[in-house]
């Protein structure tokens, strides 16, 4: 526990060696590598941090998990036998919230060996409850929890989602059992014990929500980690297999992204929040009610719709701006916009200018008011910043050349499965790459395509019908409506690009990885699914293009795909930019959908033209690949 203890103190005093090893994990460089391939354990576990500059990790990781940045305390809570609290030093007369408990039997032997081994001098709090009786609660402050054998009867908790275990559990035995048992209870949404993907369609469920469903365990000196996965393996509760990634280009080609110069932070800038012209928000309150007949589904919304006019001091009157303004800086804070002032008189503007629909029967109610209203401000407040990056970005972005790395491509793809069959067909396969490499779309162990001047191969498909239930894929196969659009890039190039005005063009494409690959105006979530370049040999002029294929069904024009649409529309101002000029580098980018018109929230009344032409969108279907690759 004492090696714990100075590893945190470690980590919180010395910045230097801290961003330095967070560097090393996210490249790949951890020293802890997989005895049967050679490569890091840690890197596609991490992959959602890509990306993130280790100094910014650093700096999160200490304030989220251990709530500030300093010195270490630990305290003797001397109204609780066996505890000592964890937290960072304050200055005189503050105390921080503790991050970490450590519950001990031998306490005076312990405080002895942490003097005498790392120079802490143990403090006594004789104020403070027991920290491991609320661990358990919704609004502990404790992410830390150190102890041994004590944890594993008599206890339960939800918020377990890593354990590491030190000299512990050399043997197989029961007690270590019990110990991971303390870690896979999972409430899932509703209370329904299941994870979101059973739940959920995949497209909708969060990034990141699958690590947070995750329990995560580390041995160190712990023998029995690879016992316990033994005997999972044993009991068919998974099989975890390696597929190799493959650069398509040898040498690799000069292909340049649009990337924030090196010394520039968007955060570093101050805004005012303001009504901004092309900022709008819409929030629609009208419950919703669904009857199912037999195989037909009827949809409606509840009551007479209503649109709120909050510039009418009677609307106005009705709302309690204190509560609205301290909700809005309690969001602001919670979404981690600190270089945001929010003006007080800036609130019923935005109110007045912005749309809320609501029952006619609920606008009469002012609790129902007050939450339209506060839900209003947030959805502004994020776009407003989300507007704010994307026109400071687009003047600090420069063309950098793609790198040939992780960066870029995933090193391989992580096949779990409860299937020893398909594990014996996968392994048949790595041992045939001509077979691997080759397109096999309707292939029941492993779909996949191949397209020649795609960065990387294989391309693999998310898996269907039986293997959809009992296996995974990550980095994640292609959504069907991926997969159709490279099967239509695939078919239009083999017949056009004889043709005289593609005969002297190269194509590129890339499948991008998603919140850890090419990524710009990053608080507005903006990593494009494909990147497609259009290289002209003999002018050198290369148009780059990103392409966003998934359902409009959900959002629509105006709602969360709002963002993503107005940052594919900011492409063409950067693309003007001396920096990319010199270059000969253009840009632009696309929505594509399978989404019938109809049932796009905010598109009734415009036609498919006028969606490509003011929203960047495009039917997926008929001529839309000549959109797609046109040299304009």
């Amino acid at each position: 526990m004492a090696t714990v203890v100075g590893f945190v103190k470690r980590f919180l005093e010395d910045v230097s060696w801290a961003v330095g090893g967070i560097r090393k994990i996210l490249g790949g460089r951890s020293g802890f590598t997989d005895e049967g391939t050679g490569e890091d354990l840690f890197l596609p576990r991490l992959a959602y941090l890509q990306g993130v500059r280790p100094e910014t990790l650093y700096k999160d990781i200490a304030l989220s998990v251990f709530h500030g940045r300093g010195g270490i305390e630990v305290c003797e809570l001397k109204g609780i036998e066996g505890e000592l609290g964890l937290r960072v030093s304050a200055p005189a007369g503050q105390a921080l919230p503790y991050f970490g408990v450590i519950n001990i039997g031998h306490v005076s032997a312990f405080k002895k060996h942490l003097g005498e081994s790392l120079g802490l001098e143990v403090r006594e709090d004789r104020f403070s409850g027991s920290l491991f009786g609320h661990i358990d609660s919704p609004d502990s402050r404790i992410n830390l929890l150190i102890g041994s054998k004590k944890f594993i009867e008599g206890w339960s908790s939800w918020r377990v989602s890593t354990m590491g275990l030190l000299n512990m559990g050399k043997g197989e035995g029961p007690q270590v059992i019990q110990l991971f048992g303390r870690g896979i209870r999972l409430k899932g949404k509703g209370w329904s014990l299941k994870r979101s993907t059973a739940l959920t369609p995949a497209e909708t469920i969060p990034d990141g929500l699958a690590e947070v469903e995750t329990l995560s365990i580390f041995g160190w000196n712990a023998d029995y980690i690879q016992a316990f996965r033994g005997m999972i393996e044993e009991e068919e509760l998974g099989h975890e297999v390696h597929i190799p990634v493959h650069r398509n280009f040898d040498p690799w080609p000069k292909l340049f992204i649009p990337q924030p110069k090196s010394d520039y932070n968007a955060a570093a800038e101050t805004w005012s929040l303001d009504l901004v012209e092309g900022v709008t928000v819409e929030v629609d309150f009208i419950p919703q009610v669904a009857a199912l007949a037999g195989a037909c589904v009827g949809s409606g919304q509840v009551g007479r719709a209503v649109e709120i006019d909050f510039s009418q001091t009677e609307t106005a009157g009705l709302l309690d701006c204190d509560a609205l303004y301290e909700d809005l800086l309690a969001y602001k804070s919670a979404r981690r916009y600190g270089n945001v002032f929010v003006p007080r008189n800036a609130l019923l503007p935005i109110l007045g200018a912005s749309t809320l629909r609501m029952s006619a029967h609920d606008a009469g109610d002012p609790e129902q008011l007050q939450a339209g209203a506060a839900t209003v401000l947030r959805t502004y407040l994020d776009r407003f910043v989300a507007f704010c990056e994307r026109e400071a970005d687009s003047r600090h972005l420069i063309p950098k050349p793609l790198p040939a790395v992780h960066e870029a491509i995933p090193q391989y793809y992580t096949i779990r499965t409860t299937s020893d069959e398909l594990v014996r067909e996968i392994e048949e396969l790595l041992n045939d790459t001509k077979s691997l490499f080759k397109s096999m779309e309707t292939a029941t162990h492993l779909p996949r395509l191949f397209i020649e001047w795609h960065l990387f191969k294989p391309i693999l498909l998310s898996p269907k019908g039986k293997r959809e239930e009992d296996t995974s894929v990550s980095q994640p196969g292609l959504r069907e409506e991926e997969a159709q659009l490279l099967k239509d890039l695939r078919s239009f190039w083999a017949a056009h690009h004889a043709k005289p005005e593609y005969a002297k063009v190269h194509v590129y494409v890339l499948r991008n990885l998603g919140r850890v690959g090419v990524g710009f105006f990053r608080r507005s979530g903006f990593y494009p699914d494909f990147l497609i370049w259009l290289q002209k040999r003999s002018s050198q002029e290369t148009h780059l293009r990103f392409v966003e294929p998934h359902g409009l069904h959900h959002g629509g024009l105006t709602g969360s795909n709002l963002d993503k649409i107005a940052a594919l529309q900011y492409l063409a101002e950067v693309s003007r930019q001396p920096a990319f000029r010199s270059k000969k580098i253009s840009m632009d980018g696309y929505v594509v959908t399978n989404t019938q018109l109809d049932q796009i929230p905010g598109a009734q009344g415009k036609t498919w033209a006028q969606l490509r032409q003011d929203y960047r969108v495009l039917r997926q279907g008929g001529s839309y690949m000549e959109t797609i690759l046109a040299l304009d």
